[in-house]
């Protein structure tokens, strides 16, 4: 979406594929994540059990699909990315797991960080500032 401040409106925007062309399955996205840099967007797509990690043209704001990291769990719902960016959290409502994921700060790139974290049907996952 693209926000008009002047208007107080938001605009439809570009659209990207969340899953490789090939794939053909039913499938349909729960989450859209923005990267703290800004550079990078994650989708968790459901049905191709995996998230989706795309590229931000910073001078178009066009998205563009760098790779589909697969969950190894069905149903991926929720994500969320810690507030430095390192890490996201994947909820895996059906297979009862968090999946931990590693954030490649240049690339935007995931990697398993560890074993899942088991947890009757998880949706949902926020972070919060301990003072």
């Amino acid at each position: 979406m693209r926000y008009d401040a002047q208007r107080g409106t938001f605009e439809e925007g570009v659209t990207a594929r969340t899953v490789p062309d090939s794939y053909r399955e039913r499938m349909t996205c729960a989450e859209v994540e923005v990267h703290p840099s800004g550079n990078f967007v994650y989708v968790s797509n459901r049905g191709h059990n995996s998230i989706a990690v795309m590229r931000i043209d910073q001078a178009t704001g066009v998205p563009s699909l760098m790779e589909t990291f697969p969950l190894g769990g069905s149903n991926p719902r929720s994500f969320n990315i810690e507030p430095d960016g390192g890490y996201l959290f994947a909820m895996l409502q059906r297979a009862n797991a968090i999946v931990p994921l590693r954030i490649d700060p240049r690339t935007g790139k995931l990697s398993r960080s560890g074993d899942n974290i088991p947890l009757s049907a998880p949706v949902c996952a926020k972070f919060v500032a301990i003072k």
